[in-house]
């Protein structure tokens, strides 16, 4: 039976979340779903209640979720001419617009999370239906998922396109299979194709960042609106596809309604990346399927959720959402202060020597060598102008295949 925690009990314990979240947001390479397995260790070792740690990644998830938005515009930025392959986040950060690009997605962040809160009933009963009626067709889903996004390119990046899904796709497969794969598989794989990556291409063209203001244009209605929902929208495809991340669901989510906003981009993508996390969590309770790290590390630690558990978890949720804002607006000011009188060849220096370095410990010599490999086709998008989205090939490629297995021959 799972002891009632008292009100000291929460306010320590989501407290330490949000800490933890502002940690693995600001340190390159530190994930939560990592942070979440050490927590659920030492959990044990220090006789933590299952709904203490629970309390404790929750809280840690959603923070991050809002204090991440900071490095992904502040770091990784390659040069200006990069075209295709230059986010909105960074095109923003190079006209010295780097604070606007985290308040628009910080907006986008709390609007998801109000909608959510507002659905939350009708969610708890369509989601659970919705589910069972595309399970059987998730690997075909995903191959016209994976279609489109490469339709989307322009002439030669089509082929380009594919064949960096594919590699990336056998990559995954043979990283995933291969005799040295651990829990922190994901680390090397995923720092590789995206964080390093980016990271020697910033430094390879000796990116100088404008100075950085931090006041901000009036928001359009217009843009607030249609960035909520659709990054509402793209979170339910999130949390019902496996493979697919925020970043490949607001490309559907952009080419399918052919806008080229990049206020409402920011918007939609901050959306994004606030309501998966929040769907991984729920999908334990409303599907049964773990679509995260952190996801597992909370169904390790209480097994099956029950409705006790989902209040908590929306409880934590809007505290996070509620402290989360403010230190994420905060720490972008000292971020837009910072760009100013710090290199940024040497911020993104330390990123790159923090994930090598984390790559070793968590993983060691066999970890090393795939983060190398990553790095290598990490590169190629855009050196060749296509989009990075490609790269998910490495999670999406093995789940076809291993659905299809288990679809047509009944195999795991």
């Amino acid at each position: 039976m799972r002891r009632t925690l008292d009100p000291f009990s929460v306010v320590v314990f989501a407290l330490l979340g949000v800490g933890a979240g502002v940690v693995a947001g600001l340190t390159p390479g530190v994930h939560p779903n990592t942070l979440a397995a050490l927590f659920v260790s030492a959990g044990a070792l220090l006789a933590f209640v299952p709904t203490e740690a629970m309390l404790l990644i929750v809280t840690m998830t959603l923070t991050n979720t809002f204090v991440n938005f900071i490095p992904s515009v502040f770091l990784g930025a390659p040069e200006g001419g990069a075209a295709r392959s230059l986010l909105p986040g960074h095109r923003y950060l190079l006209e010295g617009r780097g604070y606007e690009a985290v308040l628009l997605s910080v907006v986008g962040g709390v609007g998801v999370a109000v909608l959510a809160i507002l659905l939350f009933a009708p969610l708890l009963f369509l989601l659970p239906h919705l589910y069972a009626a595309i399970s059987p067709g998730i690997p075909y889903l995903l191959l016209a998922v994976a279609g489109f996004l490469v339709w989307g390119e322009r002439g030669w990046g089509r082929p380009w396109g594919a064949g960096i899904f594919l590699l990336t796709g056998v990559l995954g497969m043979l990283t995933f299979r291969s005799a040295f794969a651990s829990p922190h598989t994901l680390f090397p794989l995923l720092g590789g194709l995206f964080g390093v990556s980016s990271l020697l291409l910033s430094l390879q063209a000796r990116v100088h960042l404008p100075p950085q203001h931090t006041w901000m244009p009036p928001l359009e209605r217009r843009v607030v609106c249609w960035g909520t929902v659709k990054g509402f929208a793209s979170g339910l495809v999130v949390g019902l596809l496996p493979g697919i991340g925020p970043s490949e669901a607001g490309v559907l989510v952009q080419e399918a309604t052919r806008s080229r906003s990049l206020r409402e981009y920011l918007v939609a993508a901050g959306g994004i990346s606030t309501i998966s996390a929040l769907f991984s969590l729920l999908a334990l309770y409303l599907i049964g399927k773990v679509r995260s790290g952190t996801a597992a590390a909370i169904h390790q630690l209480v097994g099956s959720l029950v409705w006790w558990d989902v209040v908590l978890l929306v409880g934590a949720a809007c505290f996070a959402v509620g402290v989360g804002v403010p230190l994420t607006l905060g720490l972008a000011r000292v971020f837009c202060r910072a760009a100013a009188r710090v290199p940024y060849a040497l911020l993104a220096g330390v990123a790159l020597i923090l994930m090598v370095g984390l790559t070793i410990v968590l993983t060691g010599a066999s970890g090393l060598l795939v983060l190398l490999t990553a790095t290598g086709l990490g590169l190629l998008p855009p050196l060749v102008g296509v989009r990075r989205t490609h790269a998910m090939g490495c999670l999406m490629v093995p789940i076809i295949l291993f659905s299809l297995a288990a679809t047509l021959f009944g195999l795991g």
